[in-house]
């Protein structure tokens, strides 16, 4: 099947996976929370602030002045002065270590980054001021792009007056925020990955599948290109538990999935769905994209390097294969039963079935 003409093939091929992503601070630490923070803080501080995202875009809600910097703020129809200084791609500070930015204009502000590992998921930026009582610079700018001599000294009146001494005293009590709110969004960020994690394994479990199946066959639905199913089930486990014993079962099973996981694509995905089933999803494949990848995974674990009492363990594995929209079924649900029949059904040595064609 063709992609539609809005296909990005790239991007379908190196993306990363979905398990492994965060867009934002508000993926990890609830948006209320935040928004107490913030202005909690902003009170104490007399200082407006905000929660923001790794583009951005303003998490909360400010009830102080508007911000300047686009960065830090909904668009408005003027353009200011440093609509397009890009700073956030500049000089960025270490989770917990104040940055004070300086306009070219006389403003001045601080971010402070906000990390789940070495993923910046936020910023907590203060609102832009000044240490001129009643910004010069600002209204000289403000008249220069059109404002009336009213409009500018009243957007210039808005801005708070802080001396750079008073800002660094600010960025510093800012700091120990932004750590705590830091290791909150990393511990959080552990209980999510924990309940999409196979223990043994290291893979993503069967829950983590079915949200991630959902949205590939919306995604593929949208954009027009094939998703395929696998199902890689391993030939005999339950015997060589009984002759080898359940550790050596479990190195088994970890050293299949490091071959899963080594094999795939960054835009695939394999997750471990029973004690020795595991189902792969593969982004633009075909069905003979399917059955080639299907014949490479059965050759890799084949290959499998486990041994136990002097010899190697005999490690082998079925494969069944569906592909959307190809086949009848058009939903998750449907797509497992259709794999599941290709596994159990189709002949050695690789137990796959072309899915049936709807109606």
């Amino acid at each position: 099947m063709k992609p539609g003409r809005n296909t990005d093939m790239t991007s379908l091929r190196t993306r990363r996976p979905v398990e492994t992503e965060i867009d934002s601070i508000a993926d990890v630490v609830p948006v209320p929370v935040l928004q107490q923070v913030q202005d909690t803080f902003s009170t104490a501080l007399r200082i407006p602030l905000l929660f923001v995202s790794p583009d951005g875009a303003p998490v909360t809600k400010s009830s102080g002045l508007e911000m300047f910097c686009s960065q830090f703020t909904r668009k408005i129809q003027a353009k200011r002065p440093c609509a397009h200084c890009d700073r956030c791609s500049h000089g960025i500070a270490e989770a917990g270590a104040p940055q004070i930015y300086h306009c070219p204009v006389g403003l001045k502000d601080v971010s402070l980054a906000i990390r789940v590992a070495d993923q910046v998921v936020g910023y907590l930026a203060t609102a832009l001021v000044t240490s001129e009582p009643g910004a010069p610079q600002i209204v000289e700018w403000g008249r220069k792009n059109g404002m009336t001599p009213a409009a500018a000294l009243s957007y210039a009146s808005r801005i708070p007056v802080e001396t750079s001494e008073r800002l660094t005293e600010v960025a510093n009590g800012l700091a120990a925020l932004v750590n705590i709110i830091s290791e909150l969004a990393a511990t959080t960020r552990h209980i999510q990955l924990t309940a999409y994690t196979d223990p043994l394994t290291g893979l993503p479990n069967r829950v983590k599948f079915w949200e991630r199946l959902s949205q590939e066959l919306e995604s593929a639905e949208q954009q027009n290109y094939p998703v395929s199913i696998l199902l890689i089930d391993l030939d005999n486990f339950r015997t060589i538990n009984t002759t080898f014993g359940h550790e050596t079962g479990d190195q088994v099973l970890k050293s299949v999935a490091r071959i899963l996981a080594k094999e795939i694509r960054a835009s695939d995905m394999v997750a471990r769905y029973g004690s020795d089933s595991f189902l792969v999803i593969l982004t633009y494949a075909d069905p003979s994209g399917a059955e080639i990848v299907s014949w490479r995974l059965q050759n890799k674990i084949s290959d499998c390097e486990v041994t136990a009492k002097g010899q190697k363990v005999p490690v082998s594995a079925s494969v069944g294969h569906v592909t959307y929209p190809i086949c009848a079924a058009h939903d998750p649900d449907a797509l497992f039963t259709e794999v599941y029949a290709a596994l159990k059904t189709a002949s050695e040595p690789l137990k796959s079935t072309e899915c049936r064609l709807a109606a």
